[in-house]
């Protein structure tokens, strides 16, 4: 029987899990990509390889917001996964799935998931924390962007940008940027879904760590119709980064196939304050 500490990677000092998220809005739009260049990917992460649809790879962005609570502090993170779909090949076999199935959370085994090829994280503290517990390719920049809410609910699209970091210290120009993305749900056959937990993997001194990700609610998704393609934008910047060569790589040219998205529910509302009495009614200043 193997040990725990051969199960398990040592939890840096400070840190507890399962970790918490106070909340969370996620989104995520899906690409189909080349073989060679995802198989040249995945094979980087020891016991993994891709998760086929119709003998073809997927990639995903997920955008990620959330807040987390400690004893003395509350955190905000904004992040943008780049992940590719993949299954530990050490379990028999994972399950023959069309895309549209998994989708739906169909994969009741929970064998699929997804493998992070890159994370940029504008949360310092997120990203020592993602490459000390999992190795997560994750590094610090910071992120501008406009998505629905439901304090603004005049925003119907997502606009997203990663920024360039800095290099030396120095702050990059305003118009320097990785990758934007764009999207617009609106009109989607968006259907309530449950792909929790979803299995994330990265590669810790090379050995591949897996975590599950439990999201407390329900997902919505949706296939996007290819006459709806043209509500999504992807675009990479003047990046010498490697997140944006390995966008640009695997996913020029590639539209997207799929969407999730997940909303946490909200913890309390506040209504708007009325007058409990006639302006001729009241009384003092």
């Amino acid at each position: 029987m193997r040990t725990s500490d051969e199960v398990f990677p040592a939890l840096p000092k400070g840190l507890e899990m399962p970790f918490y998220y106070a909340s969370l809005s996620s989104l995520w739009i899906y690409y189909r990509v080349d073989l060679e260049i995802a198989r040249r990917h995945v094979a980087a992460a020891p016991g993994l390889d891709l998760a086929l649809f119709d003998g073809a790879p997927v990639a995903a962005l997920n955008f990620q917001r959330y807040t987390s609570h400690g004893d003395s502090f509350l955190k905000t993170t904004t992040e943008v996964e780049f992940n590719l779909l993949a299954y530990p090949t050490g379990i028999p076999s994972a399950p023959a799935l069309p895309l549209g199935a998994w989708l739906a959370g169909d994969d009741a085994t929970r064998t699929i998931g997804q493998l992070r090829l890159q994370v940029a994280a504008d949360n310092e503290f997120a990203v020592w924390a993602g490459q000390e517990l999992f190795g997560e390719p994750k590094f610090y920049t910071t992120l501008t962007y406009r998505v629905p809410s439901l304090n603004a609910r005049d925003v119907a699209a997502w606009d997203i940008r990663i920024n360039e970091p800095r290099a030396g210290g120095a702050e990059p120009p305003d118009d320097r940027f990785i990758c934007r993305i764009t999207a617009d749900l609106t009109g989607l056959p968006m259907r309530t879904v449950n792909l929790s937990p979803l299995a994330k993997w990265s590669v810790l001194r090379g050995r591949t760590v897996q975590t599950q990700w439990n999201l407390l609610g329900a997902w919505q998704g949706a296939q996007v119709p290819q006459d709806q393609r043209g509500r999504f934008s992807l675009s990479t910047g003047d990046s010498a980064t490697r997140m944006a060569r390995e966008v640009s790589e695997l996913l020029r040219g590639a539209p997207p196939l799929a969407v999730h998205l997940f909303e946490s529910q909200p913890a309390a509302a506040e209504t708007r304050g009325f007058f409990i009495a006639p302006a001729s009614e009241r009384s003092g200043p």
